[in-house]
């Protein structure tokens, strides 16, 4: 599978989640929006992207490899237009609700057989949720409480 990289992603977080998964919270800021979002990777390869950018151009990826190889385009839902902090409420519940589905329907074997620590990922969504959050805050103050 060819790889997928992003050069604008600026103060990026990394939360290891467990052997070979991690959750990475930055700021996008882009062709396709601004705002904070996060990804996790399994195996380094990118499970699921969320896109907390406000407005109505919040919204989520799924399998993004899996999927540009099998159909030629990305697994996307978009969120309801909403501010960014509510994006980041809907992103924690899709981090934390649907990324074992991102799993299951994954077609490599030690993607789809990846099992997670529930415990661990419970523990780490606050912090996530905390780093996006902060990272609003710090862009709206940047540009004069304009921010989304």
């Amino acid at each position: 599978m060819a790889r997928i990289t992003y050069r604008e992603r600026y103060q990026l977080q990394s939360y290891p989640l467990q052997e070979g998964v991690r959750v990475e919270a930055y700021w996008r800021d882009d062709e396709a929006g601004v705002g904070p979002a996060a990804s996790v990777y399994v195996n380094d390869e990118e499970i699921l992207r969320l896109d907390c950018f406000g407005g109505s151009l919040g919204h989520c990826h799924v399998n993004l490899l899996q999927a540009m190889d099998r159909y030629a385009c990305q697994h996307v839902w978009f969120y309801p237009p909403a501010t960014a902090r509510q994006h980041v409420e809907w992103a924690m519940h899709d981090l934390v609700v649907n990324l074992p589905m991102c799993l299951r329907h994954h077609d490599d074997p030690a993607i789809h057989g990846t099992g997670l620590d529930a415990a661990a990922l419970r523990e780490i969504e606050p912090q996530v949720k905390a780093y996006l959050l902060e990272l609003i805050q710090r862009m709206e103050k940047e540009d004069g409480g304009k921010g989304k």
